[in-house]
Order: structure tokens, then sequence, then C-alpha cells
């Protein structure tokens, strides 16, 4: 009985997950070639150098719940008291580390004239942490209630989407983007806290301080996983900004966009299975054979309609140039998977933290250590370079890591 029901539950949770990442694909399908119109490539630019800073902003107030704390509810969700702390203590870390974040993004935008330039935009941009604060997916998904997810999130976007063509009509709207988003984003958050106050009688009490802090540092060894590949990833696109301006920083985003959609669509089955693959770990394989093997159908269609995936995307011919950056940053999708396979769907399962955390740190760094001297030869095209390189990195390493550990076992 108990194995049926599992079933039905991960077979439930994967529709709602697989509804959702539709929505992810369709509404930026309506949108992307709408905005490519009225922003141009150096619009695009300027957005995505914002939403590169608030990409670190975003990874430290997560701090690796999206997976310590999942873990955890997904082990205790039947204990009201343990899971009413593990709520408590995860919705004030990730509020004190918003607004310590915040602290420093303001001395950075008085500091850096670059960052001063944007200000504005960078403001509005980071409007969108506060809405992922108050959205406790890592509660959904530990209880594995992926329809609450699904429907706030469509709820948001749907918002996002409608009011896109109502408000941005010219270039100079570029600011708007963020905004508009950020705002979908806390009727999200402030549904879901409601949700949760009403369906599972979770609320935010007073703070333990000393609970708080330990369950910070129970996280951090997972906080560095997610932390580390912003070191190739979002930097790297500050870094194309710093050296190659708006326009360049525009080709090398929307050429890479259709690789974080896709990432987002196979990441869905890595977090449907998270909570399920932490009680039945039996089940990796047959898990990783079909997530590996769509990841390489996925690669070969967006390499080899590249043209047309951006030709619909953005009609402009402004934006040509994405079209190689596509068809070098497909390759990464298969070794993302390999990561979420191996790494967060297997070492994590574990409780193989650190092992995974280094693993992350030294595929990183290389990424870090190239990005310069690439980024300032090859501008977007070496900023593409540097992304795939350690992708490759951090997606075979965990592999080898967990087929060695794997075959260990075996012998045991």
């Amino acid at each position: 009985m108990r194995g049926s029901r599992d079933g039905r539950v991960l077979a439930k949770n994967l529709w709602y997950m697989s509804l959702l990442q539709v929505a992810n694909g369709v509404f930026p399908f309506v949108t992307m070639p709408y905005l490519a119109k009225v922003l141009g490539v150096d619009g695009f630019g300027k957005v995505a150098f914002a939403a590169a800073i608030i990409v670190w902003v975003q990874t430290i107030t997560d701090w690796g719940f999206n997976y310590s704390a999942t873990r955890e509810v997904s082990l205790h969700k039947e204990d009201k008291g343990r899971l009413s702390r593990i709520f408590n203590n995860v919705m004030w870390a990730k509020v004190a580390l918003m607004l310590l974040t915040a602290l420093a993004l303001a001395a950075l935008t008085v500091a850096v004239p670059k960052f001063r330039e944007h200000a504005l935009l960078i403001g509005v941009t980071f409007l969108l942490v506060p809405g992922h604060v108050m959205f406790p997916e890592w509660l959904f998904q530990g209880l594995e209630r992926m329809k609450y997810i699904t429907i706030l999130n469509v709820v948001a976007k749907a918002l996002f989407t409608v009011a896109v063509f109502l408000f941005v009509k010219e270039k100079g709207d570029y600011w708007l983007q963020p905004l508009l988003s950020s705002v979908g984003y806390l009727v999200a958050g402030t549904a879901a806290m409601a949700l949760v106050w009403k369906k599972f009688g979770l609320r935010m009490g007073l703070p333990r301080w000393t609970e708080v802090g330990k369950t910070i540092k129970d996280s951090t060894d997972i906080f560095i996983n997610n932390l580390m590949p912003n070191l190739y990833n979002s930097l790297t696109t500050v870094t194309l900004n710093l050296f190659s301006g708006d326009v360049r920083t525009g080709y090398y985003s929307s050429g890479k966009n259709l690789t974080a959609i896709s990432n987002v669509l196979l990441n869905t089955i890595t977090r449907v299975f998270f909570p399920y693959l932490s009680r039945k770990q039996d089940y990796h394989s047959i898990y990783a054979q079909v997530n590996i093997g769509l990841s390489v159908v996925v690669a070969a269609a967006l390499a080899i309609g590249a043209p047309l995936w951006i030709k619909i995307l953005y009609p402009d011919a402004d934006f040509a140039n994405a079209v190689l950056i596509l068809r070098i940053t497909s390759v990464a999708v298969v070794f993302n998977t390999l990561n979420n396979v191996y790494g967060q769907n297997y070492l994590l399962v574990k409780h193989k933290d650190r092992l995974l955390r280094n693993i992350v740190i030294v595929s990183s760094l290389v990424g870090f250590a190239l990005s310069v001297p690439l980024i300032s030869k090859w501008s977007y095209i070496g900023a593409a370079v540097v992304y795939v390189t350690s992708t490759v990195l951090i997606g075979v390493l965990p592999m080898v890591v967990a087929l060695r550990l794997k075959r260990r076992e075996a012998r045991q």
C-alpha cells in the first residue's frame, strides 16, 4: 500500500511540476519577442547585468535551504512540532540574510561606478528577493505538495506577462521588466504565506537566534555548492558587461536564455525526485537513465534548431549573434543534468554535502580563473566557453565520485 501511495504522490507531483515548466516555457515565448523588439539588444544587456548581480543576493538568501530544508521537511513531515520549528528557523534565517545582503548591495552601489550607473535597475531587480523569501518552495517540495508551487508560480508569471504588454512601451522602459516580475513574485509570496498559515497551521513566531544560527551553519556546505557556480555563471555576465558593454552582454544573455530555460525544465525532474529519493534511494538508477537521456535529446534540439529558436524568440536581426551562443551553451544542458543526477540527487541524498561542496569549489574556481582572459580576448563567445567548461567539470566530477561510491556499496 505504501509503495502504491508513494507512486501516486510522485506521479501527481511530476504532473504539477511538468505543468509549471510548460508555463515557464510558454510565458517567455509570449513575452521575449515583444521585449526584444521594444528593448533591443542594449536593453536586454542592461537587464541581464542587474539580474546577474541579484542572483548572488538570492543565492545568499536561499543559503542552500532549497535542499537542506527540503530534506529535513521530507524526513519529519509527520511531526508537526518539528515541522513548525524547521519553518520558523528557516524563514528567520532567510530574512536575516536578506537584510545583510541588502546592506552590502547598497554599499556596492555607492562605491562601484558601474553599479551607480544602473542603481535604479539594480534596486527594482532586488525586489525579487523578498518575494522569493516569502515563497517557501522548500516547504511545499518537502511536503510533496507541488501543486501549490505550480498554481502560485503560474499566477505570478501570468500577472507579469499581462503587465509587460500593458506597461513596457519603449526602449527606456527596460527597468519596468524586473519591476513587474518582482510585483508578480511579491503577490505569489504573500499568497503562499497565507496558504501555509491556513492549510498547514504554520506561522513565524519569535526567533530563537541560537537555533536560527544552527540552521544556517548546518546548510553552509550546500550553500557553497549553490554559490560557487555563480563564479562562472552570473559573475561571467557581470565581467562581460564590464569588459564589453551592454550590447555584447545582450548577445550572450539572449543566446543563453534558451539553455537556461531547458535547464529549469530538466531541474524539475530533479526537484520532484529529491524528497522521494531521500527516502527511496534504490530507484536512483532508473531516474538517472531517464533524466540523462532526456537531456541529450534537449541539447541536440537546441543545437540543431538554434537559428529557428533565436528567430522565433528574437525576431530583430540585431540578435543574430545569439545563434552561436545557443549552440555553444546547449552542450551544458547534458552536464547540468549530470550534476543534478549524481550531485544533487545522489551525493546530497547520501549526506555527502561536503564532498559535493569541494567538487563545486574546484570546478567554479577553474571557471573563475578562465573568465577574465577568455572574455577579454573573445568577448561574449569567451563567456560562453567559460560557462560550458565549468559546467562540464561540475557535471563529470560528481558523476565519477558517485559511481565510485555506488560500486563500493555494491561490494559491501
